[in-house]
């Protein structure tokens, strides 16, 4: 079996701490309308986080 990189350690442990912060906004505030939009807008996003965080200069603005 392959081990797992620090770097797919450092990517499972993001989206597990970020499961868990969501699920406790959703426990302490209870409006699941409200977490859904939060989760599908920071995907959403995701792209154009990875385009202009490199090093080179950002291609989409």
């Amino acid at each position: 079996m392959r081990r797992l990189t620090w770097e797919m350690r450092l990517g499972i442990f993001l989206v597990a701490a970020s499961a868990v912060i969501y699920t406790a906004k959703f426990l302490v505030l209870g409006d699941p309308e409200n977490t859904y939009y939060y989760v599908f807008n920071a995907l959403g996003l995701v792209v154009f986080q990875i385009f202009c965080n490199s090093s080179e200069p950002c291609l989409l603005v």
